[in-house]
């Protein structure tokens, strides 16, 4: 009767140092198992504007991993892309994602061909009511302007 009480005690460590290797290994993996974004998770990169790619750190106990860099960036269309960084280690997959937002933050320059002489410009009723109402700087290029007090 000692020598199955024996046997299964056996039995329950063998299973413990296997659960406890397990363990371990999943942790350090996680943990250790590292890539980090150099700059902004979220970069907000102007219409037809260049992407800089800022760059990544992987690493795994202070060594260098191979990433993989994809993306779907459109610089040419407004809206949300995504950078994906993927590093492999053994048979273990760890991603980060940076996010692209492609926006337009240039104000739109409008030029209009009117004549100063003529009543309301020269521009017919509804443009000229559009522009009393939406335009807020009117740059007369043609004006005479002083910079120095005289």
């Amino acid at each position: 009767m000692k020598k199955k009480k024996l046997k299964l005690k056996t039995k329950y460590k063998f299973l413990l140092i296997i659960i406890a290797i397990f363990l371990v290994t999943f942790f350090s993996m996680n943990f250790l198992f590292n890539i980090i974004l150099i700059g902004d998770k979220d970069i907000y990169l102007n219409v037809n504007s260049s992407y800089f790619e800022n760059g990544y750190k992987a690493t795994f106990f202070g060594k260098k991993l191979k990433v993989d860099v994809k993306n779907n960036i459109d610089n040419t269309s407004l809206g949300d892309y995504k950078v994906t960084y993927t590093a492999n280690l053994l048979n273990f997959k760890k991603s980060v994602i940076r996010n692209i937002h492609v926006v337009d933050n240039e104000k739109p320059v409008i030029t209009l061909n009117g004549d100063i002489t003529n009543e309301k410009l020269g521009l017919d009723d509804n443009v000229y009511e559009k522009l009393t109402h939406d335009v807020s700087i009117v740059i007369h290029s043609a004006a005479n302007v002083s910079y120095f007090c005289s």
